[in-house]
């Protein structure tokens, strides 16, 4: 499959949420956020879904914890 993730991260009472994703072997820095929370779309390569499985690994870096509240996972149609 060929798509993107879409991840969105709730700071619902703006303490300063900042974290480090690793989505199939690739780094992004997600940067702080505030109550109204922030979508972020991760490109899926065919490579990615060649297994059946997709790896995502989140830590949070500020903050008390990292909120993640919704993911879609949205196949490109051609």
């Amino acid at each position: 499959m060929i798509g993107s993730l879409y991840l969105f991260f709730h700071d619902w009472n703006s303490n300063g949420r900042e974290a480090d994703l690793n989505f199939e072997g690739r780094d992004y820095t997600l940067t702080r956020h505030d109550k109204e929370g922030k979508w972020v779309k991760l490109h899926v390569m065919r490579e990615d879904s060649n297994d059946g499985n997709l790896k995502l690994k989140i830590k949070g870096t500020k903050g008390p914890n990292i909120m993640l509240s919704k993911l879609s996972l949205v196949e490109d149609v051609e």
